[in-house]
Parts: structure tokens; sequence; C-alpha cells
């Protein structure tokens, strides 16, 4: 008895080792763009491919949320669904009912989440192997938790959009949860984030051909698994008059849902002269070379006169670093962050927190967010005429680690109404003097709890040395 003991302990002392070291050691090493990636990267300067598409911005938390349910309802014979996340909670619920509506109405419908974080709450999950009793509609969970594959367990999906018919696509930062769309009754604090509409009426745009491609990959992806649900569709007969009722009462608290439509917001829509679709590999085995920062910095480099970023996140990494250490003189750079009283991402945050004195002596002009919600928006803006909107944070994780999706958008019209909006957000914020500190409006920052405090400088120690991985 002793013996087998011994061997497996032996064996379990074998694999956490070799756990340690795929899952974070192998990491830590940089990883560059290779050569023949950087000739797939190159961006172009003009494109006649999407002529004639239109761009929205969903900037509101109700509007956003109002859209995503106008799209459901319009979708005719497909509708793609990726996301990081589903959080339960009235607007999930309400999402997933519209979803189920329209494979009644005969839409195949393909819904793809991260293996490990994309489903985690129970209730949520009895909604969807309710959903995959119907037969139009596929779940699929990218790279989920394997015991055997420990390499990837740090790898997640962080895309969010939506493509209905390859006519009108939805893409941002939003996950589906009610802190980002703030629904008449939400009580809680809100996640402000930002995705655009882009739409065309006809089939052929090069935005929708990309998608398709960039969804398909990661549908069919080695370690994309299709769930299959266990129930039969007659065992759900109670729970799905419990649910209808809950969707019911919530379209009576919230009737822009119920009566929003796409026209309304096609209203809105901008010209656009260039639309480019922008993404990470999506290998799951190994780090992950950085194409999206990598195709950034080139972008960034062409702005002659203003650069505006913002970011949930940073972390003290070598591009962003070296990025704003070497700015041209002639050229501006703001960016627009969350602040320690803000953030509700202690880990995220914390890396950042520790770099905050270095950051604050770069040649960036730096603005923190006082609120008790917090920003989430990641957007880019180039002087007059570029903006590039999507998931990407600029941190080790989203360089290096996650699946990520950003659209840069040409627009001279698109871009001045969408600076209005990031310069409302920046009349929140206070702005971070070389020193570290709010300088003479430090008395304007909100109180921040000490427990808060010490937690997150506790946290930053170990997000310091293990950074790679944040």
């Amino acid at each position: 008895m002793n013996l087998y003991k011994r061997f497996f302990k032996l064996i379990f002392i074998i694999y956490l080792s070799f756990t340690i070291l795929v899952n974070t050691f192998s990491l830590a090493f940089p990883k560059r763009v290779s050569k023949k990636s950087k000739a797939s990267l190159h961006i172009p300067k003009s494109q006649t491919s999407n002529k004639g598409a239109k761009v929205v911005l969903l900037e509101e938390p109700q509007g956003s949320f109002d859209a995503r349910i106008a799209l459901i309802k319009s979708a005719t014979k497909k509708l793609d669904i990726v996301y990081h996340s589903f959080q339960y909670g009235e607007t999930l619920k309400v999402f997933l009912m519209e979803v189920l509506n329209a494979a009644n109405r005969g839409v195949r419908v393909r819904i793809l989440l991260d293996g490990k974080v994309g489903l985690i709450n129970h209730k949520a999950k009895k909604i969807m192997n309710y959903l995959l009793t119907h037969k139009n509609i596929e779940y699929c969970r990218y790279n989920k938790l394997s015991l055997l594959k420990p390499w990837g367990w740090n790898m997640l999906l962080h895309d969010k959009f939506m493509n209905a018919d390859d006519h009108y696509l939805i893409i941002g930062g939003r996950n589906i949860g009610d802190k980002y769309f703030a629904n008449n009754e939400y009580k809680g604090k809100i996640t402000y984030d930002r995705d655009v509409m882009i739409y065309h009426k006809r089939k052929g745009i090069k935005i929708f051909n990309d998608i398709n491609l960039y969804m398909n990959s990661l549908w069919y992806h080695k370690d994309s698994k299709i769930v299959k649900s266990k129930m039969e569709r007659k065992r759900y007969i109670r729970f799905e008059q419990e649910w209808k009722e809950e969707v019911k009462h919530f379209y009576n608290y919230n009737q822009n849902v119920f009566t929003a439509t796409l026209a309304s917001y096609e209203k809105n829509a901008y010209p656009v002269d260039q639309i480019i679709l922008l993404h990470n590999p999506i290998s799951t085995h190994e780090k992950k070379e950085p194409w999206l920062a990598y195709q950034l910095r080139k972008l960034i480099h062409t702005a002659k006169k203003k650069v505006i970023i913002q970011t949930p996140y940073m972390s003290g990494n070598a591009f962003l670093l070296e990025l704003l250490k070497n700015k041209p003189k002639n050229i501006s750079y703001e960016i627009i962050t969350n602040s320690l009283a803000s953030t509700p991402n202690i880990l995220a945050f914390s890396n950042y927190y520790s770099y905050r004195k270095r950051f604050a002596n770069t040649e960036a002009d730096i603005y923190e967010y006082q609120s008790l919600s917090s920003i989430h928006g990641k957007s880019v803006i180039l002087d007059d005429d570029t903006s590039i909107i999507g998931s990407f944070n600029l941190d080790d994780r989203s360089i290096h680690l996650d699946t990520e999706t950003m659209v840069v958008i040409k627009s001279e019209a698109f871009t001045q109404m969408f600076k209005t909006k990031l310069n409302r957000i920046k009349s929140e914020c206070l702005y971070l003097e070389n020193d570290s500190t709010y300088g003479k409006e430090e008395n304007k920052a909100l109180r921040v709890s000490p427990i808060k405090k010490l937690v997150i400088y506790v946290v930053s120690i170990f997000t310091r040395i293990f950074q790679y991985l944040i």
C-alpha cells in the first residue's frame, strides 16, 4: 500500500511540476511577430470592397442592449453570436429568449463562448441546455479546461460580436450581463463600454467575409467543442413557462427594448471610407504572436497630430511603455483609464498601480476616471479621421494570450462624433501629474477605502512578478 501511495504521490508531483512549467514559466518569455506573419498583417491605405457600408456607435448602455435585441429580431437566415462570457441576469434571460424566438422562425443560430468563463452560473447553463433541445441552435465552447492540456489554461476567448445574415454586425467590448446594459430596474454599479454596429444591405462586403472567416476559424478550431443537450425538451415545460413570465415582466418595465428597430439606429449611421478587421492568432497551445499590438503600433505611428486611447486596464508591458516613451514630440498622446476608485478588477488594475509612476513620467497625458461605476471601452482615435474599437486591452493578456478583435474605421464624420463622446468621459476624469498625484485637484478624487488600497497594493506585488499572465 505504501508503495502505491509513493507512486501516486510521485506522479502528482511530476504532473504539478509540468503544469507549473507549461502554464506559467513557459509563458514568461517574450514572443515577437514572425517575418511570415508580418507579410500578412499589412494594413491597406485605401479600400473599395466595403464601399457603401455604414457604422453606428453604440455608446449608451440601454441603447446597446436594444440594438442587440433588434439585430436578433431582424435575422431571417443565420445568427452568429460570439462572447467572452454570458453573465446571468435579466438581460441574459431576455437576450436568450429572443435567440429562441429567432430559432423558432427558422434562423440557424451558432453560439460560441469561452470554454472556461463563458458560462459559469448554473441557471444560465439550464437556459442553454434548454436552447440546445432546439434543432436550429448550436453551442460551442472554445478551449475548455482540460487536465490533459494544462498549456491551454491561460488562453481565453475574449472576442465580442454578433452577425445577423451578413448584413448587420455588432462588435466591441461588452459581454452579455446586466452591468453592461443598466436597464430600468438595475440598481448596481454600471460598466460603461462601447460597441459599433456595421451594416450593409448587399452581400459580399469584405468586413462580413472577414468576420465569417474568423468565426469559422474559431468554431472549427481543434479545441472548440460542440455541446449537446442531455435532456429532452418536454422535461423543460415548467421552466419555459417561468422563463417567459420573467421576460414578460422585463419588457413591461423596459418598453424601449420591445419597440427598438434597426431602422431607428440607421438614422444615426455614418458612411465610412474604410473598415478593417484586426484580430489575434487563435492558437491555444502556446503564447500568441502579438498581431494586434503590432498592427496598432503601426497605425498609431501614422498619426500626425494626436492619439487618444481609452483602455480599462494597462500593464507595464514593453510594448506600451516603449510606445509612450518614444512618442514623436509633435504628436500628443492622451490615455483615459480607470482610477483606484472606479476599477472593479483588482487583479488587472493592480499591475498598472505598481507601474503608475512610470506611466505618469512618460510623454502621454493620462486621465483617470472618477466614479463608483467603471469604464470598460477599448478604443483608439488617430487624428480626425480614424477610429479603432473592439475588445483589446493594453495589457499582457490581450497582447499575448487571448483572442481579440478590433475594427479600424476610416470616417472623419464618425471620428469627430466619437471624439465628443470620449471628451465627455474625460470630463469625469482627473489628470495624472508626473508625481503620480492629481496635483491641485487631489481633493476632487473619490475616496477609496483603506481595505481596497491595501488589497491592490498586496496583489500588485504578485502581479508584477506574473505580469505576463495579467
